[in-house]
């Protein structure tokens, strides 16, 4: 109805002999172009796109980077150089790629980390903390309580057994 209306429009003027301007066909053209778009976007075209994502092999070499370098600082800049990315494109790219941002990501995986360290070794929760790249224990039982909401402690009585330490070599005989 709206283009029908558009298009009436355009024509009484065309009847008249009046000039239409660039810039009214510009914005009747962007308008229609939208028009389109919204009403077609159900169509497989437009339903694979997904937006701006980082290429296969760029989403490898961040979670390759990401998991062996967890313990240091893993920063937004040195990703973004890993994918020869600017960093603020890098950050959309990711948030579209992986559904979050960077940092929550790695906090995620940080926290991962951790519930493995915490199940299959007796190491202190502060050894603990920085194996998986957390800076203090303060902030590592913050960042795991909230998304596990539960402390690490409680976690670890809850998920460990003594057969599950094994592999530690700080088990006392």
């Amino acid at each position: 109805m709206v283009i029908a209306q558009i298009t009436r429009t355009i024509l009484s003027v065309v009847r008249r002999g009046e000039p239409l301007g660039t810039t009214l066909l510009d914005q009747i053209a962007k308008f229609l172009a939208a028009q389109a778009l919204q009403r077609y976007r159900k169509n497989s075209l437009f339903a694979s796109y997904r937006g701006y994502g980082l290429e296969p092999w760029q989403k490898l070499r961040i979670e390759e980077m990401s998991r062996t370098q967890l313990e240091e600082k893993v920063t937004i800049k040195s990703l973004a150089r890993a994918c020869s990315l600017s960093e603020s494109h890098f950050a959309r790219c990711f948030r579209s790629s992986f559904g979050t941002s960077v940092h929550q990501w790695l906090i995620q995986l940080r926290i991962e980390r951790a519930k493995t360290l915490l199940s299959e070794t007796r190491k202190p929760l502060v050894e603990v903390a920085w194996l998986s790249g957390f800076c203090d224990q303060a902030a590592f039982t913050r960042s795991f309580s909230r998304i596990e909401r539960v402390s690490p402690s409680r976690w670890r009585r809850f998920h460990a057994t003594a057969g599950d330490f094994s592999n530690d070599r700080s088990k006392s005989s």
